[in-house]
């Protein structure tokens, strides 16, 4: 305990530790705490802060995935989603030269994936779109895992309904054939991303191949 007071970082995991032996509400309630301080952090995270960090950061997923799921899994889910939406501020903060902040935040969307399996009364039809919303807003590929994670939690349902949304919106997207439109191009190309690894997901070789002639140009590599 002594060397704890003069090393935050073990204090911090020590608090972590004790939490979780009181259950799931204390060790979500600190775990939230600490998440929202790192949030709020606006200093540059200098090169030789960064294996620190992301030593704190794969402690605090491995924290959620594990005991907290355990404990309280809908607790977890809110969490690892809050975990997610760290990755922005840190990414912008942070030179991540090595990829280590990526693939921990990479495997926390995995993580969210499994998560939503957990949850007894989810809604296949509002989880697809609540994971189509976080495929959107990534702009780091933390979210690059998740889709294919999400199978168990979607069903056939929630799978279904996401190809419609995908299909949708594709049908708003003009297919182009210069290169003077980056947004229809590169919408065009997300949509049939995303298509495929849904195809990939269900073993649908038709699927697939129509995704990628869906794409267009772009499918060749998108500029």
């Amino acid at each position: 305990m002594a060397q704890a007071q003069s090393d935050p970082a073990l204090g911090r995991s020590l608090r972590l530790v004790l939490a979780g032996t009181d259950g799931g509400t204390r060790l979500a309630a600190e775990m939230e705490k600490r998440l929202r301080t790192i949030q709020r952090s606006r200093g540059f995270i200098e090169w030789d802060k960064v294996r620190p960090l992301v030593r704190e950061l794969e402690g605090l997923r491995e924290t959620i995935a594990g005991p907290l799921a355990q404990a309280d899994p809908r607790a977890a889910t809110t969490q690892m989603r809050l975990f997610l939406e760290l990755a922005e501020g840190v990414f912008e903060r942070s030179d991540d030269g090595s990829g280590s902040l990526g693939d921990v935040f990479r495997d926390a969307g995995a993580d969210l994936g499994r998560l939503w399996a957990l949850l007894p009364s989810r809604d296949p039809v509002a989880l697809a779109a609540e994971l189509l919303s976080l495929l959107d807003a990534d702009g780091y590929g933390t979210t690059d895992r998740l889709l294919e994670a999400s199978g168990p939690a979607l069903g056939s349902e929630g799978r279904a309904e996401l190809r419609r949304l995908l299909h949708a919106r594709l049908a708003t997207l003009r297919r182009v054939r210069g290169r003077d439109d980056f947004g229809d191009s590169r919408g065009r190309f997300m949509v049939s991303l995303h298509l495929r690894e849904l195809s990939d997901l269900e073993g649908d070789v038709d699927a697939y191949i129509a995704a990628i002639e869906a794409g267009g140009r772009s499918e060749c590599g998108f500029r």
